[in-house]
């Protein structure tokens, strides 16, 4: 399963807490382990790959144009869970 997260900026100094710029992953890897999966990769930045992305999409284009190398970053994580093998009589 990935978890993939892109998010604004956090809130500088002074300004109000913005939750969604918070793109970790909601649970830990000792979670994720006790859950039964193999955590292959945690809260990796992906942020060059969606930048490309965001301009491909226009996101830095028309009347208010995304900071895309200030303002949008990422967050990924990528856990599987072993399948258990059957036995066939």
């Amino acid at each position: 399963m990935l978890i993939y997260n892109l998010s604004p900026a956090p809130s500088k100094p002074g300004e109000a807490y913005k939750p969604w710029a918070d793109g970790k992953s909601p649970f830990s890897v000792s979670q994720w382990e006790a859950a039964g999966f193999k955590v292959l990769a945690f809260d990796r930045s992906d942020d060059e790959a969606a930048r490309k992305m965001g301009h491909a999409l226009g996101w830095d284009n028309g009347p208010k144009p995304m900071d895309l190398t200030n303002d949008l970053f990422t967050h990924y994580t990528l856990v599987e869970k072993p399948v258990k093998s059957t036995t066939r009589p």
